[in-house]
């Protein structure tokens, strides 16, 4: 049998047996960053706010110029709705083959559609009404042929009817509407009590034509800013036997803009041919 060899001269070495497992090894540790300085941090910081305002500042120019951008588009559109302005002291004159009257250039021939007018005796051979867009001031003129009376009449004749419409007016009776001829237009409600500060007066206009003028304050028919309206009407009779008529309405609102003289009836050139 053979026998385990030892080295000439050297005593024997024990061994140790294999180790089951190898020895353990804790995990590498990553290098330790670089330490970050104070005055780093406070740099970072503040550069952060830097930016942070700056695009607060960016955010409310742009949010402020799209404000502006659609305030000016609104007022763009309600300017355009709205009528130009005219100097109150400029005039237009409406004219027929019997009268001639201005009024403020601002106001604007309106359609007829909506403002029903009943007449009792003829009919209506002219009717006009020129407003402003919110119905503040506006003139409305009326001529009324074939109620009876005949073409030619003579200015006493003319001025007996003129008469008989001023007592009826003073009266205040139910036929007050019917002399006031253009009430059912401007007013809410037509009684004799509905109408407050009620005057009549008799006159003449340039060329001698005897007329009747009326004036009172009721609540306006026109839903807008201001309910009560101011009326002045004048009425008379033409070459024709025709019935004319006139009133101007304004409210307030008119009163500050055109002044409070210049709701009253303009300088009527009537012509008697």
């Amino acid at each position: 049998m053979n026998q385990p060899t030892h080295p000439a001269g050297g005593d024997v070495q024990p061994q140790d047996p294999p180790a089951a497992y190898p020895p353990y090894q804790p995990p590498a540790m990553p290098p330790r960053p670089c330490g970050i300085k104070t005055w780093q941090i406070v740099s970072i910081t503040i550069a952060g706010a830097v930016v942070a305002i700056v695009v607060i500042i960016i955010g409310v120019i742009a949010l402020s110029g799209s404000m502006n951008r659609v305030a000016k588009e609104a007022k763009d559109y309600y300017d355009s709705k709205a009528e130009p302005y005219t100097n109150p002291a400029e005039r237009k004159t409406y004219t027929n083959d019997t009268i001639s009257f201005g009024y403020p250039s601002s106001l604007q021939e309106m359609s007829l559609e909506g403002w029903n007018y009943t007449v009792r005796k003829g009919t209506v051979s002219d009717r006009r009404v020129f407003g402003d867009k919110d119905m503040n001031y506006f003139v409305v003129y009326t001529q009324i042929k074939d109620d009876g009376h005949p073409a030619g009449m003579s200015k006493l004749q003319m001025k007996s009817e003129m008469s008989s419409l001023f007592d009826q007016a003073q009266s205040s009776g139910s036929g007050l509407t019917d002399v006031l001829r253009h009430e059912q237009l401007i007013c809410q409600k037509h009684e004799s009590n509905d109408f407050s500060d009620l005057t009549a007066s008799t006159g003449e206009i340039a060329d001698g034509t005897p007329v009747v003028s009326f004036h009172y304050v009721c609540d306006s028919r026109v839903e807008n800013e201001d309910s009560k309206i101011e009326t002045y009407q004048s009425t008379w009779y033409d070459h024709k036997g025709r019935l004319n008529t006139i009133t101007v309405s304004a409210n307030a609102k008119a009163k500050n803009k055109y002044g409070r003289d210049s709701i009253n009836i303009p300088g009527l050139t009537a012509r008697l041919r």
